[in-house]
């Protein structure tokens, strides 16, 4: 009777012994977490009384896992979580394994439009299991050039350029001839061998002029954003329509000094000076559309009954200014969706189509408070 009793008296103070231990290992885990000095699985192994290869199994879904039971599964997971533990994907890397991790390289965080469509492809990329590392390249190629190699240091799976950049053929043609997954949006041309989502742009730009042109408007202004691939394309479907179509034969390109705000805003007086002077200007962008009409209300111009104005793009705040903006709408959420399925196949090595290598998606016209009947 007393062997029994010692037994069970032996086995309780075991059990408390051990819960002790685990407490003293759980501190000094939070202790190194707060030094900043990086979990390891060699870390969540202890705590889980398992192998590290163990650990890495149960933690990484593309190895074998048929051998480890679901109890040893479930305290991995629960030891990992108390360690707030997640696999070091430089590590992951180096083994030849995937990060999944997709690089973004964005022309213009700045851009309203641009933020916009980041927040969607970072969603979509989360649904297939990756996460994004954003690089800002300011516009700048040597930027550009300099944030993918950063990020190619780092092993993405995959990167993504947001915009083009002038004179980036050096760093998009890298990627290309080392067949690393790469994909363009919004960048206008295409490139051979690169795979690049556009809204289209000549589209967007005829049913504005359209719109316009069925308001009664004959002399319109294009507001021109500049150099870039995408505003290139707006512009030149302008000058065809001017062209080709009689009634677009009093149509007026003027060159904003930036494509933002300010840029919009300081065209104004150029607007003035033309004669015969527009009834209606399209913006190449929302941003110099929304800098106008803030410009010509501080003229006494009213918008929309002395000069209708549109802008293309349709970020969030063209609905909210006073009046509310008519624009084109780009499908951001298929752009944002396809870029992230072409990506993917290139990472898994599925072939591409020729729809893959260049998508050109439809935009739509969103009629607001800013344009109306001509007045005579």
């Amino acid at each position: 009777m007393h062997t029994y009793y010692n037994k069970r008296i032996i086995a309780y103070v075991y059990i408390k012994i051990n819960n002790f231990y685990e407490k003293i290992w759980l501190l000094k885990m939070m202790a190194k977490r707060k030094r900043n000095t990086n979990i390891t699985s060699k870390d969540v192994a202890a705590l889980a009384n398992v192998s590290q290869s163990t650990v890495s199994r149960v933690l990484n879904p593309n190895l074998e896992q048929s051998m480890i039971s679901e109890d040893t599964a479930q305290r991995v997971r629960e030891a990992a979580n108390q360690l707030s533990y997640s696999p070091n994907p430089i590590a992951r890397a180096l083994r030849g394994e995937k990060t999944n991790m997709i690089g973004l390289i964005v022309r213009e965080i700045t851009d309203p439009f641009f933020a916009d469509l980041i927040e969607i492809i970072n969603s979509e990329a989360r649904k297939c299991g990756f996460n994004v590392v954003l690089g800002y390249a300011r516009s700048d190629p040597g930027e550009g050039l300099q944030m993918a190699r950063i990020l190619d240091s780092r092993q993405m799976d995959g990167v993504i350029f947001l915009g083009d950049l002038k004179n980036d053929k050096e760093v998009l043609q890298s990627y290309i001839n080392e067949h690393h997954p790469i994909i363009s949006l919004c960048r206008g041309r295409k490139i051979p061998g690169l795979p690049t989502i556009n809204c289209d742009n000549s589209l967007g730009i005829r049913m504005l002029a359209e719109h316009l042109c069925d308001l009664g408007h004959r002399v319109i202004a294009f507001i021109d954003g500049g150099w870039f691939g995408d505003i290139l394309e707006r512009r030149e479907e302008f000058l065809r329509l001017k062209n080709e179509n009689p009634k677009c034969s009093q149509f007026t390109w003027i060159q904003a000094a930036d494509d933002d705000y300010s840029g919009g805003f300081g065209v104004i007086n150029e607007i003035l000076k033309l004669n015969p002077q527009p009834t209606a200007v399209i913006g190449s962008s929302d941003t110099l559309a929304i800098g106008l009409i803030k410009a010509a209300t501080k003229k006494r111009i009213r918008i929309p009954e002395d000069l209708s104005i549109v802008g293309f793009d349709d970020i969030t705040v063209a609905k909210y200014i006073q009046p509310s903006l008519t624009t084109i709408r780009q499908p951001i959420e298929a752009m944002a969706k396809k870029a992230i399925e072409v990506i993917v196949k290139q990472i898994e090595g599925i072939e591409l189509s020729e729809e893959d290598l260049f998508t050109e998606l439809r935009p739509n016209l969103i009629l607001r408070e800013s344009t109306c009947q001509k007045t005579n």
